[in-house]
Formats: structure tokens, sequence, C-alpha cells
């Protein structure tokens, strides 16, 4: 799945939906800045099933990715077997009902099934999606032009690489919410 749809994209470029002449070039650009951030955090952002062995004892476990959205299996790798159920979630600290002291094998899902739930990977998507598609001749769009003035209106439009640099900025500091702290799980 990508970071936004062709029609969100087509709306934020003020391009009417029933103007199918650029679609395949808005398709690409979509598909290549997706590839991009997935390629930025090692990892795709929508749903996917994990499998982990956490060695630990205590009364929770901290998996690797988050939001986990459901445990599939979760036992002991004790002679027994033993299945483990949760008492809560917290984002990837998983609680647990009753205090372990083995090796933990759990299968999970993490990560997100909709667009509405990472919005601002979504608006960072969209804006590196105008950036580049503005940049592309076919788009008609004014890109070399630093400045214009139309009776009252002036306009003043950052370099090809001022702008650039701003937006790859802004993604990362987007998607390096969604990055995994190895060093403190916990979120504050």
């Amino acid at each position: 799945m990508e970071y936004t749809t062709l029609e969100n994209l087509k709306e934020y470029l003020w391009i009417e939906t029933t103007d199918n002449s650029k679609d395949a070039l808005l398709w690409r650009l979509i598909k290549t800045v997706t590839k991009q951030f997935d390629k930025y955090l090692g990892f795709s952002l929508w749903e996917n099933t994990y499998k982990q062995y956490l060695s630990s004892y205590g009364e929770f476990i901290v998996v690797d990715y988050l939001p986990v959205g459901k445990i599939i299996t979760m036992k002991e790798s004790n002679p027994t077997g033993a299945s483990l159920s949760k008492d809560r979630i917290d984002e990837w600290i998983i609680y647990l009902s009753r205090y372990f002291e083995w090796t933990v094998y759990i299968e999970y899902k993490a990560w997100y099934t909709r667009l509405d739930d990472i919005a601002d990977v979504e608006q960072a998507c969209l804006e590196i999606c105008t950036l580049t598609y503005n940049d592309n001749p076919n788009s008609g769009a004014e890109t070399n032009v630093k400045s214009k003035k139309i009776e009252t209106l002036s306009k003043t439009f950052f370099s090809k690489w001022e702008m650039q640099w701003w937006i790859q900025m802004n993604f990362r500091e987007v998607l390096d919410n969604y990055k995994p702290n190895i060093y403190n799980p916990l979120r504050i």
C-alpha cells in the first residue's frame, strides 16, 4: 500500500478528478515516494505480521514494532509450552496477566491499516509528490521562476534546492516519530 491515494494527490494539486491525462505520472510519483519512505524507515508502516523470541522475565514484554494491533500467538518456551495471556497493550509494551521467566515466542500484527492513522505521513508524501511533480516539465508549474508579481499580488518561490532541503527535513522529522527507539522503549 502507498502513503497516499491518487485521488488525494489530485485534490492536493488542484487537478480535476475527471482529468486522467497525468494519472500515470502521479501514480509513479506516489509509488516512488512510498518506496523512499520505506527505505528511510527500513520497513513499511502498513500492517504486517512479526515473530519474535524474547528472553526475559517479569510481567511485561517489549516487542520491536508498534503499535501492536493483534496478538496471534504468545507462549513460553518452557517444557510445558504454556500460553501466556495479555492484560493490556501499550503501543509496544505487552503487559501479561502472570509472571514469566522463560523465553517467550510471540507472533503479532503491528502497524497501521488506514491512511487516517498516519495522516502526518500522508501529508509529507503529498508534499514530496507535489515538489517532484512541479519539477517535471509536463506539469506546467513555474518552478524556475524565483519571483512573480501580478498587479498587487507578489509571490516568491523557493529555489529548487532550497525547497527540496526543507521538504526532506520535514519528512525525516515525521518518519523519525515512527522509528523504534531501541535504547528507550518508553516514548515520552
